[in-house]
């Protein structure tokens, strides 16, 4: 079944829209409106302009959520073969981002994490190939423009826009001057909406926008699906890292570096999830950017198609078990 997703081919992308239907029938069958979240007015304004569209359907709300997980899921893997992440053109970094999603029913309705995964993954398109951009300055400044975008959303966010400091450094010779064009893009959607906020007289709401909290585990209601769950994706990521440590070797420099960078965004994305609201309660799946790409190596293992094909049969299994047991 492996070759399914592995061939780089239109009808692949049809495999997995069918895909996304089945494990987010869970959330197609019971769906949830959104709900606005004390502090996060920029996301609460969207809430208000989208309830206007979707004439406040719950229904129509799923419905567009699991269509952003499908396209998500094909833009990051977009992403990991235009930077050439890995050796070979397939669809498995799509597979995995749409499985990872459906471990957990919350990240397949709307919500504020999964509008910042649309500007994480766009971050992550620019940032990849400042290296070989013959302009760098725009893609910094417009990765810059996309970490402020998501401050905006949520101000946990913030911390990306270190990822992004710390990525021009790793990809490119230090310069001063590619790091102020990071802080103008970053300043720049921020600048502008307190400009409309000042117009509208609402700015005396924006140190409210400035809020972080702690978004653990204080309790486990259903201790057999959270250890499976977390023991499966640990599973996942070693197998991952296995495989990916045995190829980095045989790539490029600039490929290394990418995957230096995709690491250095993991660690900040974990740090990220954890001062976001407690109150957002899918604050984690801003982590999975990050994470499909080292667990979708695990499937890469072109000397060992035995380690490739246990490995997504576990996925497989690793699915199924969550759906049944959550």
């Amino acid at each position: 079944m492996l070759h399914l997703v592995r061939n780089n081919n239109p009808f692949t992308v049809i495999i997995l829209f069918v895909y996304t239907l089945v494990i987010s029938a869970r959330c197609l069958i019971a769906p949830v409106l959104p709900s606005e979240i004390e502090s996060q007015f920029f996301y609460n304004a969207i809430l208000k302009l989208t309830d206007t569209i979707f004439v406040g359907s719950a229904y129509i709300y799923t419905i567009v959520s699991v269509l952003f997980v499908f396209a998500q899921a094909l833009y990051l893997n977009y992403v990991s073969v235009r930077r050439k992440l890995f050796v070979k053109n397939t669809y498995l970094a799509a597979f995995t981002y749409i499985t990872l999603v459906g471990l957990y029913m919350p990240f397949g309705y709307f919500s504020l994490s999964l509008l910042t995964n649309w500007l994480i993954i766009a971050f992550l398109d620019y940032i990849l190939g400042i290296a070989q951009n013959n302009n760098p300055k725009k893609a910094i400044y417009n990765a810059g423009f996309l970490v402020g975008l998501s401050t905006l959303l949520g101000f946990s966010s913030v911390v990306m826009l270190l990822f992004l400091l710390v990525a021009i450094t790793v990809l490119r010779s230090p310069s001063l001057s590619e790091w102020v064009v990071a802080m103008v893009g970053f300043i720049t959607p921020i600048y502008l909406a307190a400009g409309i906020m000042y117009i509208n007289g609402s700015l005396q709401l924006m140190p409210a926008w400035v809020s972080l909290g702690v978004n653990l585990f204080s309790s486990i209601d259903n201790p057999p699906y959270t250890v499976g769950l977390l023991s499966g994706i640990i599973i996942l990521f070693v197998m991952g890292n296995y495989v990916l440590q045995r190829q980095v070797s045989k790539v490029t420099v600039n490929i290394r570096r990418e995957w230096q960078v995709v690491g250095i965004g993991f660690f900040l994305a974990i740090i990220m999830a954890v001062f976001t609201p407690k109150q957002i309660n899918t604050a984690w799946l801003v982590i999975l950017p990050f994470l499909v790409l080292f667990c979708s190596g695990a499937y890469h293992n072109e000397k060992n198609k035995a380690f490739s094909n246990i490995a997504f049969y576990f996925t497989i299994l690793l699915m199924i078990f969550c759906q049944i047991v959550a």
